[in-house]
Order: structure tokens, then sequence, then C-alpha cells
């Protein structure tokens, strides 16, 4: 399956070999494209077609704030996506638009990209919805530091902070993303989702709790795996084989 859009409002989308491949075609957040997202994700969320999320942008970095409830809206709307969410960032991401990439599952960086918690800088504070996102990524005096200092940090740094999960030589950036979603299309995406499910559960339950969870859900994932078909193989044997890439021409 082949598909994409590149609308006014500054979204390209593109769904390719099971990849739905999200890229900011302007440099600034505005509403409009905010809306396109929320948009874009809320019908992709139940597509079977589509079996991981990629974010990216074609200006090389987004900048912007975001309503503190529009925000919060859009960090809720990533975090219950069943698919992998993976974000592959270069050039520079300041404000609001880092509680987005707090938000995905997996966040490959280029070294030399460029992030900014700049709302002081700006006369007004981080909303809350942007702290709970980066505090839950990042290390706690490095969220202190950022938030109050407003200084850029590259993505080697936000690879130790915790924001991102991984740097690369910019050069690097589209190999090793393509590599990574190569390995996620290969699994069983019932298995992903509970995984991403556990994750977001477990952390704040007591052991008889998550031992009760894991036993209610592995039961319901083999009750769903019997009764379900195979994984679109024409369409993970696409991108295996080279055909397609996520994220082309971004």
């Amino acid at each position: 399956m082949h598909s994409e859009q590149v609308a006014a409002h500054g979204l390209s989308t593109r769904v390719d070999a099971g990849v739905l491949t999200l890229s900011f075609e302007y440099g600034e957040l505005n509403p409009a494209l905010v809306r396109a997202l929320h948009a874009e994700l809320e019908a992709k969320v139940a597509d079977e077609l589509v079996r991981v999320v990629v974010l990216c942008s074609a200006t090389g970095g987004v900048r912007g704030a975001m309503a503190p409830g529009v925000c919060g809206d859009l960090v809720r709307l990533l975090r219950d996506l069943p698919q992998p969410v993976i974000a592959k960032l270069r050039g520079a991401w300041h404000g609001s638009v880092l509680a987005l990439v707090a938000a995905c599952d997996i966040v490959y960086v280029a070294d030399d990209a460029e992030f900014k918690l700049d709302e002081a800088n700006n006369g007004t504070f981080m909303s809350g919805p942007v702290g709970q996102a980066v505090s839950s990524v990042m290390t706690r005096r490095s969220v202190s530091q950022h938030a109050l200092d407003g200084q850029p940090f590259n993505g080697i740094e936000a690879d130790r902070n915790g924001l991102a999960t991984l740097s690369f030589p910019a050069t690097a950036l589209d190999r090793e993303t393509d590599t990574l979603v190569a390995g996620l299309l290969e699994k069983d995406p019932l298995a992903l989702q509970f995984t991403k499910q556990t994750l977001r559960h477990v952390p704040g339950m007591g052991w008889d709790a998550v031992l009760d969870y894991n036993a209610a859900k592995f039961a319901q994932l083999k009750s769903m795996q019997a009764g379900r078909p195979s994984a679109r193989a024409a369409a993970v044997e696409s991108f295996l084989a080279g055909t397609s890439k996520p994220g082309l021409g971004s």
C-alpha cells in the first residue's frame, strides 16, 4: 500500500509498506498544523495497515508553542497509539514540540540537531503538559537546567539526558532509522502493542498488581493472536527488500 498527501496546513503524510510517515513541512508549529496532526493520528489509530509511525520534519526542525490543553491532548494521543512511534529528528526543535518528542516511543536524532526549552526566554513559563512529558524521559537535573536557562543542547546531549534514545552522525540518521523500522515490521504487531501497554501501566503498580496484570494480558494476547490472520506479509517484504523507505524525501 502506498499513498501520499501534502496539505496546505503543512503536514505531509505518507503510508508505504505499513509505515505511516508524518512530516512537518513548515518550521513553525502553527494551530492548523497541530489540528492536522491530531486528525491524522486519530484517523490512523485503528488502521491495521499502519504498523509503525515515523515523525519527522522536511524543514529540519520545528519551533512554536501549543496551548496547554491542545498539547496535553496530542501527548495522550501519541502515547495511546497501538503502533510504535519513532521520531527521526534533525535541525532545531524548540518549545512545546519537545512534549511530542518525549511522547514518542523511540527517538533517533542527528548529533548536530538542536533542542531548546525556551519558554522562559520569551517571558512565560513551561506549561504543565510540556513539563510532565519531558520530565518523564529526561533526568530531573537536566530538565531544571534547560527549562531555567533556555540554552540549546545538541543531539549528543539529548542522548545523554534521556530526551533522545540514540544520537547518530547526520549522514547515518536515515539508515539507522530504516534499520530500526525494518526490525519492528518483522515482529507481531500485537506483541508490540501489548509491550507498549505494559511499559505504560506497570511502573506505577505494586508487585502483586503487576503479576495479576501480566497474567490477564498474557491470556488476552494469546486469545487475540489465535483468532487473528497473519500480518500483511507483502507490505513488510516490500520494505525489507528496500523498495520503500519511511520518510523518503524528508
